[in-house]
């Protein structure tokens, strides 16, 4: 990132203090699941999952460009989020738990469009095309056409601040 004319570093934020600053910010927690090249699950918590637009229907999900997930989905060219409910925070460790079978002791079926969803562990799934991707920094902003949606019983959703997770209670 370059800095406007006569800035200095003291009017940036440092890496720390700007992972403290959105670690405030409640989140829903979701798993991105889906193919790959050979049909095989592939899935990881994310965070960043954002409805952008009713009509059409369309989400955008950020995925570290650095992580192989990224290749997967675009490639796949499809993806399903798995809106975790509150009792699945096991789940959501699991799937952030890089270099791990994900799939091996995880329920999940396949979905409408033949993608693994974890319907057990879910309040909500949607699925999606790959519309476009967006560059977000050390991000892609994958934007997804919904294909699918449903919901599921109703259970309290996910939710991650301050590095922990939480149950979502109405006030």
């Amino acid at each position: 990132m370059t800095q406007p004319a006569g800035a200095d570093d003291a009017h940036f934020p440092t890496l720390a203090g700007f992972r403290a600053a959105v670690s405030r910010l409640p989140q829903g927690v979701a798993v991105l699941t889906t193919v790959d090249d050979d049909g095989l699950p592939q899935g990881v918590t994310v965070g960043s999952v954002i409805p952008l637009s009713k009509r059409p229907p369309l989400l955008a999900v950020s995925l570290d460009r650095r992580a192989g997930m990224l290749a997967v989905v675009l490639t796949a060219g499809r993806f399903a989020i798995n809106v975790l409910h509150s009792e699945a925070s096991g789940i959501a460790a699991l799937f952030a738990t890089p270099g791990v079978n994900r799939f091996a002791s995880t329920a999940w079926t396949s979905g409408g469009g033949g993608l693994p969803v974890l319907r057990e562990h879910s309040s909500a799934v949607i699925e999606c095309a790959v519309s476009e991707t967006v560059d977000g920094g050390d991000h892609v902003i994958v934007i997804g056409a919904v294909e699918d949606s449903s919901t599921l019983p109703a259970q309290d959703p996910l939710v991650y601040k301050g590095r922990r997770y939480f149950g979502l209670h109405p006030l």
